[in-house]
């Protein structure tokens, strides 16, 4: 298995953990820059533009199964070439996909999609994101006057929110946040990411919420490779959200061990 890993400027602790690994298990790569549909193969050593990038990037390509990492675009170059396995971005990883077959495990199980036009709050604030991992912002809690303020602003034709599906939800009570990197209905490696709603990648799971992880694995019919999102949250576990495999972040899992397991297995 080769590897395309798409350089991310604001992303760039993910990138470094991937391209040490590809290098300790001796797995050829490639460094890109995506811009649009605008593609340029990065050296590796100089950190600059390669000359006849797209040839670099085409003759790479040719032959072998070929996996991504990275952020959105990769999602798209990895469509546009038919990269087998390129990612696995399946319509399963969806909101309203999970909200039909895994209602009753989601912590979100109230949300609604809509673009922040249409959106309301009928309490005091809700929990608010973007539905896709587009970094237009990141999920924030948002008062009912604040959110009428912000449709106000964001009332133009050249706003970044025009097309953007969000999600609305009532303000839950988490205590800590686990990402479990799943592949093949196993999970490889996981990490904390939170705490009391303060960043922290440094706790460990319990022999409880691995046996809940593995519960879900095995119940649903999900993609073959995935990272699924678990909160303990008011004494029970919940399911965050499932996201792609190929654009989640690394906290401190074993990136290693994940990179081994996605190449020779």
């Amino acid at each position: 298995m080769k590897w395309i890993l798409q350089e991310i400027l604001n992303n760039y602790s993910n990138v470094m953990k991937v391209e040490n690994s590809l290098k300790n298990l001796g797995i050829e790569y490639i460094l890109v820059n995506l811009n649009g549909s605008d593609l340029k193969v990065i050296n590796k050593d100089l950190r600059i533009e390669e000359p006849n990038s797209q040839k670099i990037f085409e003759e790479f390509i040719s032959e072998g199964n070929v996996f991504c990492y990275g952020g959105k675009a990769i999602i798209n170059l990895s469509k546009k070439y038919n990269l087998k396995p390129g990612c696995f971005y399946s319509e399963e990883l969806s909101f309203e996909y999970l909200k039909n077959n895994l209602e009753q495990e989601l912590l979100n199980n109230d949300f609604i999609v809509g673009k922040l036009k249409d959106l309301s709050i009928h309490g005091e604030s809700a929990f608010i994101r973007p539905v896709e991992n587009s970094k237009l912002f990141t999920g924030l809690v948002v008062k009912r006057e604040d959110l009428k303020k912000w449709q106000e602003r964001e009332n133009h034709s050249n706003s970044p929110f025009l097309n953007e599906e969000l999600m609305l939800t009532s303000v839950k009570k988490v205590c800590q946040e686990f990402r479990f990197f799943v592949y093949k209905k196993e999970v490889v490696t996981y990490s904390s990411y939170s705490s009391e709603g303060v960043y922290n990648d440094g706790l460990k799971p319990t022999k409880e919420l691995l046996d809940y992880a593995d519960e879900i694995i095995n119940k649903y019919e999900l993609p073959l490779a995935y990272v699924l999102d678990i909160a303990i949250a008011e004494g029970s576990f919940k399911i965050v959200e499932l996201n792609c495999i190929n654009t989640s972040g690394l906290y401190s899992a074993d990136v290693y061990a994940l990179i081994k397991k996605l190449s020779f297995s």
